[in-house]
């Protein structure tokens, strides 16, 4: 059974994607972030083990109605809109293409949909890194817009 919780004294050193910028930010730079209230970091691990196999982050972002689609912006404010960041999302090599991944998103979206219910959040943005895993998004309902990497998914498209 998986767990998915907040990081804390689990295992970080023999995580690996895969990826070195996402290892390296998990052994790193995560406690860091965490303790300077830059962002939240939550692991997926087995019930009876402190061994990390995913992780992803969320932060709180704002975005310009202009970066987003010109029928969605037209009905929007030109100052800065609140949104959620899911700055990395990550699975260990030893368990991917088992779902993990769509697992740790539908935790995320879950956690944001709770935090839109108390503040305003307009939009989910990801920042990719790698094109595998912008595909991925895309594939589970992310748009694009403007020649940027960020990817959007908007908080009434959730649900789906």
């Amino acid at each position: 059974m998986y767990i998915i919780e907040p990081l804390e004294s689990h295992d970080r050193k023999n995580f690996d994607c895969g990826e070195e910028i996402f290892n390296r930010y998990l052994r790193e730079r995560a406690a860091q972030d965490i303790r300077r209230k830059l962002n939240r970091v939550f692991v997926l691990r087995e019930e009876n083990s402190e061994k990390i196999f995913g992780y992803y982050t969320l932060a709180a972002t704002t975005i310009e109605a202009r970066k987003l689609s010109a029928d969605r912006a037209k009905h929007l404010p030109a100052y800065p809109l609140p949104a959620a960041l899911l700055g990395k999302l990550a699975v260990d090599k030893a368990r991917q293409g088992r779902g993990i991944g769509k697992l740790l998103l539908a935790n995320a979206v879950r956690r944001v949909q709770r935090l839109e219910k108390e503040m305003g959040i307009h939009v989910l943005v990801v920042d990719p890194f790698v094109d595998r895993l912008a595909k991925f998004y895309v594939s589970v309902g992310f748009r694009q817009f403007l020649p940027e990497r960020r990817l959007f998914l908007f908080m009434d498209n959730l649900e789906k």
